[in-house]
């Protein structure tokens, strides 16, 4: 996955610099700083979420499963209860 970085005032791909950021003051240079990082994890923690949003449907359709299978058995029993 590439890596986007500023070193000095470069932007850097994959350690290729690729752009010059000229007059940076340093509370400039701080936010750009932010805006490269969250950038740089983005791919990261798309891939985090999307994999938590498939065990969250995973989850959902095991216990809407057991929810079945224990309503279904609640029943027969209570079926079972009655005839005695």
């Amino acid at each position: 996955m590439p890596r986007i970085r500023l070193v000095g005032n470069d932007i850097e791909i994959d350690g290729q610099k690729v752009a010059r950021v000229l007059d940076l003051y340093s509370s400039l240079r701080s936010c750009l700083e932010e805006f490269i990082d969250k950038a740089d994890s983005y791919k990261e923690l798309d891939a985090k979420a999307k994999s938590l949003d498939e065990r969250i449907k995973t989850l959902t359709a095991e216990a809407s499963e057991a929810y079945d299978a224990g309503k279904t058995d609640g029943y027969a029993e209570g079926r079972e209860d009655g005839k005695g």
